[in-house]
């Protein structure tokens, strides 16, 4: 590295964050369950599958914890038919996830602005990331002895929104994937 002498050489800066949950998983019947998760807090975009900041470095070089939040919400549905000697099953799911991160961003003396979301920013910097999900696992053969044989299929529909639009880009990305195995 270069050593270069500014105000700020020789000073550590720190910054606190954290974070809170909420899950459940209520099993309404025998065989359909509801799922929900939460996460929300600031300084832990890297707990959030890697889509956000924890932090932004002020003009100054203090350092600022980044707000985030995401959460799942879902059902699954499995059943079994009642002649069954080769243990099939069928699971049928979908679910909903978000992300949001909040903008967080100074200027210098100069005007310059410096951070995440502000007017100008990258375009990778996510207001939002949005996925719906829907799937199908079918068991066509179990075995205790020897494992199972299963066909999965599934959904997905992504949309991506940041926080700043170039003029003439899009204003969000849209992705339709399907998996099978």
């Amino acid at each position: 590295s270069t050593a270069t002498t500014t105000e700020y050489s020789g000073k550590k800066n720190y910054a606190s964050g954290g974070g809170g949950d909420a899950t459940g998983v209520f099993d309404v019947t025998k065989n359909f369950r509801l799922i929900a998760t939460s996460f929300f807090g600031t300084g832990i975009g890297r707990y959030i599958q890697g889509l956000a900041p924890d932090l932004v470095v002020k003009p100054n070089g203090q350092i600022s914890t980044v707000n985030t939040a995401s959460g799942i919400g879902g059902f699954e549905y499995s059943f079994k038919p009642k002649d069954n000697p080769t243990n099939r099953e069928t699971l049928i799911y979908s679910y909903y996830g978000g992300v949001y991160v909040d903008r967080n961003y100074f200027a210098d003396a100069a005007g310059k602005l410096s951070g995440y979301g502000f007017s100008g920013s990258a375009g990778s910097n996510n207001r939002s990331i949005q996925e719906a999900t829907i799937g199908l696992t079918q068991t066509l053969w179990k075995n205790p002895t020897y494992g199972d044989l299963k066909l999965m299929t599934q959904y997905s529909y992504l949309t991506r929104n940041p926080w700043y639009v170039a003029t003439g880009a899009p204003g969000h990305a849209d992705l339709h994937m399907v998996f099978m195995n």
